[in-house]
């Protein structure tokens, strides 16, 4: 990962994300690939509190990260990416999927990271970290740049993550 260029995400020009024409991948759903300046989107999070530890099992696995009074510009910067991808999605339904879809159908069916809480809960980041073969891919450190498993990872931790954006997926479905 050392060639991999992070972007703060105080500076990202969110109209300026691009997403490439949606291709078939592995499980049959389809990845429009998202692109910031024709490049792949890393960007860093402030350090928010793990509440409940790497979620894993065979084939899946995530992370929630609770958001708190400080973290107010990162919460609303990625819901302004939410309202950017849910217009994108609408604005090229036709070209990508040959039938337009209203508004509020793509509303319907999209799915944010958000998790708002519940009561007087601060809302949570849901993180997807990708698994191969049972495996989780990314690596984990801690603040003495330690290599770390995810069982070293304790609930309650504060936690800065490297964040790809990888792009939209699109189940079958949906469409």
């Amino acid at each position: 990962m050392s060639d991999v260029e992070i972007i703060d995400y105080k500076k990202i020009e969110i109209n300026d994300i691009k997403f490439d024409d949606p291709v078939k991948i592995k499980g049959g759903s389809y990845m429009a690939i998202a692109k910031y300046n024709d490049k792949p989107i890393y960007i860093q999070s402030p350090r928010l509190i793990n509440n409940k530890g790497f979620v894993k099992n065979d084939n899946r696995c995530y992370i929630d990260l609770e958001f708190d009074k400080t973290h107010w510009n990162f919460y609303e910067f990625i819901t302004n990416i939410d309202d950017h991808n849910i217009i994108k999605i609408q604005k090229n339904s036709e070209t990508w999927f040959s039938k337009e879809f209203p508004l509020d159908i793509v509303e319907d069916f999209y799915k944010t990271p958000i998790r708002l809480g519940k009561q007087s809960k601060p809302p949570t980041f849901k993180i997807k970290v990708p698994i191969l073969k049972g495996d989780m891919i990314c690596s984990i450190y801690n603040s003495n740049y330690n290599l770390l498993t995810y069982k070293d990872v304790k609930t309650g931790s504060k936690i800065i993550s490297i964040l790809q954006f990888h792009g939209l997926r699109f189940l079958k479905q949906q469409l």
